[in-house]
């Protein structure tokens, strides 16, 4: 399958992904911040600076599942993706990603498997509470 849109990119994960579950399907819906850095240089004095780009991603279904079961804040991933326009905003939909640096989460330097249920719930709670 060809994709137009495919677009590839590697960045720093800005916050835990927020887990929520479509109500018509059933399904898992992941979204979550990312940034991207370049070195760029300043054309009037030379000097190189960092510039960074904040995307929103979007993940559905089966690989939504596993980004909210393993990425957390502050991991670098390569993400494979299309771009989705919308009247206010643009979206990467996750194709598939790989975590390329994970971030250790307690003193024994293992990974701490999220409960993705346990957040799920606060997520749907603290919405039915808001109306």
């Amino acid at each position: 399958m060809s994709l137009n849109n495919e677009c590839r990119f590697r960045g720093n994960v800005g916050a835990d992904p927020k887990v929520y579950r479509n109500p018509n399907t059933g399904s898992l819906i992941v979204r979550f911040s990312m940034a991207t850095t370049d070195k760029k240089v300043d054309t009037t004095n030379g000097e190189i600076f960092d510039k960074t780009e904040w995307h929103r991603i979007v993940s559905y279904g089966k690989t939504a599942e596993n980004i909210a079961k393993y990425v957390r804040k502050g991991q670098l991933v390569d993400i494979r993706s299309t771009v989705q326009h919308y009247e206010s905003r643009t979206e990467f939909r996750v194709l598939e990603f790989d975590i390329i640096r994970f971030k250790k989460r307690n003193s024994q330097d293992e990974l701490e498997e999220p409960d993705i249920y346990e957040s799920l719930e606060r997520e749907f709670s603290d919405e039915t509470n808001e109306n």
